[in-house]
């Protein structure tokens, strides 16, 4: 992502590690993980447009806007820890990264979204 990055990826990773329980540190015990951010890469971002929590766009350089998103996303599904989503859509969007992902409309010829993400999108 560069080193100006506007999502402060690592940072995220870092609190990740620093907040949550096993199998991370859990060392800062003065912060809650309700409280933190999905750290978001190209991988991260190519599975939310998929699954369409956001938007289709060309860029494919997560933005702040991205970030925060994502993580209301994952506020639906896990009100006390929203990064827990953040593995699996980094896999996901690792698999995608395979394929061809121009549009995820036309190239992985997906449906429309179901359930939480159907939801959350409206």
């Amino acid at each position: 992502m560069g080193k100006a990055s506007k999502v402060k990826k690592k940072a995220w990773m870092y609190m990740r590690w620093m907040v949550r329980d096993y199998p991370d540190l859990k060392i800062f015990d003065h912060f809650s993980p309700k409280d933190l951010f999905v750290p978001v890469d190209r991988n991260v971002l190519k599975a939310a447009i998929y699954l369409g929590i956001i938007p289709y766009k060309k860029s494919l350089q997560p933005t702040w806007k991205d970030v925060e998103k994502i993580t209301q996303f994952g506020r639906t599904l896990y009100p006390e820890d929203p990064v827990k989503i953040d593995y699996p859509l980094f896999l996901l969007g690792r698999e995608l990264t395979k394929k061809d992902f121009k549009n995820p409309n036309k190239s992985l010829q997906r449906t429309a979204p179901t359930g939480a993400a159907a939801e959350f999108g409206r």
